[in-house]
This record gives C-alpha cells, structure tokens and sequence, in this order.
C-alpha cells in the first residue's frame, strides 16, 4: 500500500547545507509535515564551526531561489570577475561572471534554520545504523 508524502515520517542525517536544504524543499513540495534532522553537534559546537566562505554559482542561486531563500543574497558580495594566475601572480585567464556571490556557510545555514520548523532540528545525536524500507523489503547500513 502507497503512503502519501504528507503522511510519512522523514528523518534527514546531518544539519549542514544538504541537509537542510532537503527538509525545506520536502516540505515546501511535499507538504510532508513531520521531518526530523539529526545533528551530531551540540548547541555549544555549533558556533565553533563557522564554515568557509563559497562561491556560490548560478546553479546555487537558482536553488535558494526554488526554496524561496534567495533573500540572503541580499548582504552578499557580488562577484563579477575571476582573474586565474601562474605562480609569478602574472594573469593567465579572465572570466567574466553572471549571478555569482561569495557568502558564507554559516550564512547560508543560518537562514535554512530560520525558514523551518523549530522543532524539526534535533542536536546531539549520534546515529550508528541506518534500517530503510517496510514490508519484505528491509535493509540495513552501518554509520
């Protein structure tokens, strides 16, 4: 028998970029209304992981922008050349570029956070096995 999307329960490892982004769009497409992040870092871990700044491509932004989240761009530089050079610094290649910006993953993460649920987000958990599947049909992953 089929379950609807909006009556299954969906539990997403991991609470970086991927991971969010996957609850939001789950729940914006599907109207599945009970998602479940598990996240391995504690509130006090989390603000010593800051990330590393992106460049974030056309690509990137076409999906914040089917999420809804393209409004953090708002506060990100915009980067509209990229200058390639040999190891004397002498150029080498100059590409001109379209809708590309340099945020930050803490950024980027901050505003997923912001757009779902509160009580979708579960910290300091540490999954060891993964189980998918119902019926016959059962398997299960080491982590």
């Amino acid at each position: 028998m089929f379950t609807a999307m909006s009556e299954r329960k969906i539990t997403i490892l991991g609470a970086g970029v991927t991971g969010l982004s996957c609850a939001l769009a789950l729940l914006k497409r599907t109207r599945c209304q009970s998602i479940e992040i598990l996240e391995q870092e504690t509130l006090d871990s989390l603000p010593l992981k800051p990330g590393h700044g992106l460049l974030l491509m056309q690509n990137g932004v076409k999906a914040l922008q089917a999420l809804g989240m393209d409004g953090l761009l708002s506060n990100s530089t915009v980067i509209k050349r990229a200058v390639f050079r040999d190891n004397k610094g002498i150029p080498i290649r100059v590409d001109e570029l379209d809708s590309v910006y340099c945020v930050t993953r803490s950024e980027i993460i901050a505003a997923l956070k912001s757009a779902l649920p509160g009580n979708c987000l579960r910290l300091n958990q540490h999954v060891e096995r993964v189980i998918v599947g119902s019926g016959t049909s059962v398997h299960e992953r080491q982590i």
